[in-house]
Parts: structure tokens; sequence; C-alpha cells
């Protein structure tokens, strides 16, 4: 999974929570929108926990440009906001995460999105 998120701190709690996990695996981590893109190329995740907020594009338009991509990678958006949630789903995205929810809702939305 590739992890995308501009906050150093929700991203390093996120890898110590992921990686706890024997069956996940993180292969990239980026805190730009100009890398995401490239990254996603290159590293061809099957999945992505993508910051709804992350700065420099809109969500939706991240969302947009991934699918664009043609890969079979699926999303998670993360967000401080819950409800951005239906704006996430309807703009692409595979599941859906409040950042203040705690681990074990994020955990339950990487195992569904990983069998689907």
């Amino acid at each position: 999974m590739l992890l995308a998120d501009d906050h150093p701190k929700v991203q390093q709690a996120l890898r110590v929570f992921i990686t706890e996990e024997p069956d996940l695996h993180i292969v990239g981590e980026v805190s730009k929108v100009e890398t995401l893109l490239s990254q996603t190329r290159g590293l061809q995740p099957d999945l992505i926990l993508l910051s709804w907020e992350l700065e420099g594009c809109p969500g939706e338009k991240l969302l947009c440009d991934l699918c664009a991509l043609g890969l079979p990678t699926r999303v998670i958006v993360l967000s401080w906001r819950p409800e951005c949630e239906q704006d996430a789903l309807a703009a692409g995205a595979d599941g859906f995460v409040c950042k203040a929810a705690g681990p074990q809702p994020l955990l339950a939305a990487l195992r569904a999105t990983s069998i689907n």
C-alpha cells in the first residue's frame, strides 16, 4: 500500500500501526501531490491511503487523476472531517475512514478493501 498524507505525525502513526499487521505492507509514502501520481505509476500499489486534504489539490481531482492512470489500485480516503465521506465515495473512493475514529475502523476498512 502507498501512504499519501502531508502531516508527518499522521503518516508516522499510520506507518507504525500498519507495520504491526503481518499481512499489510507499505511500499511507499508520499507527502506531496506532485509525487503521488508518479509513485502510483511506478510502484503500482494495490491500495492507497489518501488524505482528502492533501495540500495542493482537491480530493476529487486527486481521485480523478488516480483513476485516469488505469491501474487496479483501490483508494481509501482519510479525513478529519467525517462530512467528506459522501463526496469521497461519490468521487470514486473505495472506502472512507475518519482520522479521529481510531485504529480499528481503519483496520476494518483495510481488510474489507483488500478482499473485495
